[in-house]
């Protein structure tokens, strides 16, 4: 799961308020307009509180990452009550939720190194759609005395927050502006993978392994006497249909790899490194070769060998750079990865370093979240 961007910005605005403003937030006026500088100095809820994620001004503990989870947590537990899945679950959300939390705090000191600020127009907006988090006027108020916060305050808080998408539209418009024909040209052909589908294969494999008990010689053997024994049935059928159930059932009753047991050994194989580190490359040479309905012949595969039967075949189809498709499609994917990489920068710009094993689900820790009051919901 991704936590979304409002989700953790009401996050943010309750944990500013919550702390007065007075350790979280230095105050400082420019151009006439209030701003403030993000020191994120967390400390541990308690003695055995982990710190999970630090950078080069701020600190975030464990118990503010399980804060953030909780709702998502209890509604997880009301449908699985399995300990080992929950726990993995919480693990797996504590990351989700300290990746975008950290992303946040990056994009808000990057803004304010750059000295970007919120205008008093976008100041009035930001109130505005904070005020409708709240019935009536007297709850908005009433939140705000609990806080000991000032409207003021809140204005201050809430333009911090916002910082951190006014840097994204920052740097998309620096990436924009960047974005010349001769950029998106030379994009295109270093990528042109990304734009260009590979060519796939639809077959149904039987894959003889050796193992404990079976030589690469036997394993041989047997590929060997199974797939005469499924040629000679095949040539002896007319229908497509037919030939390619006697490989089904052979899979089912003989292959070792796993999809010949949920899939009578149907796979789907693409033109890409990532396959062919798994097929040999006599098995690639032999789908070059083999036609739809024609039977392979014996080739290796990883610890032993196989033969195959082709269902469909579909070759690699290239889109030109002046083509609709990558015209439409281009500017995004560029976008979209100088944006990553902006992002990715920012870690190290900062120093960020992520205690991954202190995400992990502690053995003394007892299943929380059985009563809880999630903290990004805006009752505040």
């Amino acid at each position: 799961m991704k936590y979304c961007p409002f989700s953790i910005h009401l996050f943010l605005i309750a944990l500013f308020l919550s702390c007065g403003g007075s350790d979280s937030l230095t105050q400082q006026k420019t151009n006439a307009q209030s701003s403030a500088k993000l020191e994120k100095n967390s400390s541990p809820a308690s003695a055995s509180d982990l710190l999970v994620a630090e950078w080069t001004g701020g600190k975030v503990y464990l118990s503010q990452i399980d804060q953030i989870i909780a709702m998502r947590i209890h509604q997880m537990m009301q449908v699985n009550k399995d300990p080992s899945l929950v726990k993995k679950m919480i693990e797996k959300e504590r990351r989700s939720a300290l990746d975008t939390l950290t992303e946040n705090y990056l994009l808000l000191q990057e803004a304010q190194n750059r000295n970007l600020a919120i205008s008093p127009v976008e100041q009035e907006r930001y109130l505005r759609e904070f005020r409708e988090n709240f019935n009536t006027e007297e709850e908005y108020n009433d939140r705000l005395q609990q806080a000991g916060q000032t409207e003021e305050d809140l204005i201050r808080t809430l333009s911090t927050v916002k910082l951190g998408p006014k840097c994204i539209e920052d740097q998309v418009e620096k990436i924009q502006a960047g974005m010349t024909e001769e950029v998106m040209k030379d994009y295109y052909d270093k990528n042109i993978q990304l734009f260009s589908p590979p060519a796939r294969w639809e077959i149904n494999q039987v894959v003889i392994k050796s193992n404990d008990n079976r030589s690469m010689d036997e394993a041989k053997a047997l590929a060997e006497r199974l797939r005469r024994e499924v040629k000679e049935k095949i040539d002896s059928l007319q229908t497509f249909p037919e030939k390619r159930k006697v490989i089904q059932e052979c899979a089912i009753k003989y292959s070792d790899t796993p999809d010949a047991q949920y899939n009578y050994g149907y796979v789907i194989i693409y033109d890409h490194e990532m396959f062919k580190e798994k097929y040999s490359k006599e098995f690639f040479e032999e789908l070059a070769k083999v036609k739809i309905g024609e039977l392979s012949g014996l080739v290796p595969f990883e610890d032993g060998f196989a033969f195959f039967l082709v269902k469909e075949q579909v070759p690699a189809s290239v889109h030109t750079y002046d083509s609709d498709l990558i015209q439409s499609t281009l500017p995004k994917k560029y976008l979209k990865d100088k944006l990553d990489e902006f992002k990715e920068n920012l870690k190290v710009k900062y120093n960020l370093h992520i205690y991954e094993e202190n995400l992990f689900y502690q053995a003394s820790e007892e299943l929380p979240f059985s009563e809880i009051k999630s903290s990004t919901s805006p009752d505040f």
